[in-house]
């Protein structure tokens, strides 16, 4: 929802990303603005990224190794999520296959129409997450280790290519130096950390065992290292593009892990070309490297992980529970977070409409994601904020502090907290301790919100 408002107020930049996921998102006014159609552009956009991805393993695939690549994708511990779940990373997931099947394509076919719609794709890459810029390296480097590719840099397309990315983004930079974001470094933030460098590396390394699960990835790892010693990182396209760009991005975060710790999203796009490098033995018996009978080991493992996990979150919501006071900790965290939701959309509902009396009224919330799924609740009828602009600076994008003095607004925290009363009591006239809404898990009471009204 916070990226929702996002949808509703189109920029050519955020606090913290580029454009496109507003762009995707403002479909959800098509169903609405319901729960779906905050998430029908991730929906569709992974739908036709499993498209794009199997056209591209096909072009240097066997069909059988096109398909096992594919429904191993599906199977991912990113996937699914980044499919349903309306963050950058559904976008960027779909352009940087889409810009992948895009260079390919102007690398074996030529014309300047090919290139400029490689660069396109790969400049909108780039608006989906900043993560996308890596892509302009491993291209570079495919065609440079060739003498094909060597012989395309000297002429104009790969260059007008590269020229139209930057173009597309240079509207975004300016954006960000005119309204003081600064996106483009927010991995660095924290500083350096030369302490823990080791640490960040070391779990840095056991990502792609996770995302990939340990089968896949030492498939990967193996006929990466089968591939370079058998000397096809010049001989074979298909290689040397798969090899680029997933080894070539994830060394750029092994730098950046010793400045800051890697989060698992950051490193997913390079994983999806890193799976038809793992399965491309797929139906290809007597093949160097990973045979194909523990790439069907690897596949059926993934598929029995992939439903054991779905079998684990939905018994974490159903069976973990919260007894007593104070915040849950745990599974039972999980539990609580998903619950009492609808109650809290009908208390704002009716709240407003019992109290408003015809005066201006806001929502509130304790930080930005609150806030923003109480304007949500509200289908944009009431504008909402931020009660601290220390914790919801990547909120106050539209300055909307001014435009609401003299309103009266409700006030929403998941638990009380008594720097935010004090807060309350300082910025408005009076309060009002309205009834917090409780909820009963595991036969004891629980308060899940805590409602105020501010005159």
């Amino acid at each position: 929802s916070y990226y929702w408002l996002w949808s509703r107020e189109l920029a050519w930049g955020y606090y913290d990303h580029p454009p496109m996921l507003a762009l995707v998102m403002s479909l959800s006014p098509l169903l609405d603005d319901s729960a779906l159609g905050l998430r029908i552009g991730h929906l569709l956009l992974s739908t036709l990224g499993s498209l794009v991805f199997y056209v591209f393993c096909l072009r240097w695939l066997t069909p059988r190794a096109a398909l096992a690549s594919l429904f191993a994708l599906q199977l991912m511990p990113f996937w699914l999520p980044f499919g349903v779940v309306a963050t950058t990373d559904g976008p960027l997931l779909f352009f940087w296959s889409l810009a992948l099947l895009g260079f390919q394509a102007a690398v074996s076919r030529g014309g300047v129409v090919f290139w400029l719609a490689a660069g396109a794709a790969t400049g909108l890459t780039i608006l989906s997450k900043y993560n996308g810029a890596l892509l302009l390296p491993a291209f570079f480097v495919f065609l440079l280790l060739d003498r094909e590719g060597r012989r395309l840099l000297r002429s104009p397309g790969p260059w007008l290519a590269v020229a139209v990315a930057i173009a597309m983004l240079v509207p975004n930079q300016l954006w960000n130096a005119t309204h003081g974001s600064d996106a483009n470094l927010r991995p660095f933030h924290e500083g350096l950390e030369l302490a823990r460098a080791p640490l960040n590396l070391l779990s840095f390394a056991a990502l792609p065992f996770l995302l990939l699960t340990p089968l896949v990835a030492w498939a990967w790892l193996r006929q990466s290292w089968t591939g370079l010693r058998d000397g096809r990182l010049v001989s074979d396209g298909g290689y040397r593009l798969a090899v680029c760009a997933s080894w070539l991005p994830l060394a750029a975060f092994a730098v950046v892990a010793l400045v800051t710790e890697v989060h698992a999203q950051w490193i997913v796009p390079c994983l999806v070309t890193a799976l038809p490098l793992a399965f491309e033995n797929f139906g290809r018996p007597g093949a160097a490297g990973v045979s194909a009978r523990f790439l069907r080991v690897a596949l059926a493992s993934t598929a029995v992980l992939f439903v054991a996990g779905l079998g684990f979150v939905a018994i974490v919501f159903l069976t973990a529970h919260h007894e007593g006071e104070g915040r849950p900790h745990g599974l039972a965290r999980l539990a609580v977070e998903v619950r009492g939701w609808s109650e809290l959309g009908e208390r704002v509902e009716a709240e407003i409409a019992q109290r408003a009396n015809g005066r201006p009224v806001f929502v509130m919330g304790a930080g930005h994601h609150l806030a923003a799924r109480l304007e949500w609740m509200v289908r944009g009828r009431q504008l909402s904020h931020c009660l601290d602009p220390d914790r919801g600076n990547q909120y106050n994008l539209w300055q909307r502090d001014r435009e609401f003095l003299g309103w009266d607004a409700l006030f929403a925290d998941k638990y009380d907290s008594e720097s935010d009363i004090r807060l309350l009591e300082t910025a408005c006239g009076s309060i009002e301790r309205l009834a917090p809404i409780t909820l009963t898990m595991g036969g004891a009471p629980f308060q899940r919100f805590s409602l105020t009204w501010c005159h």
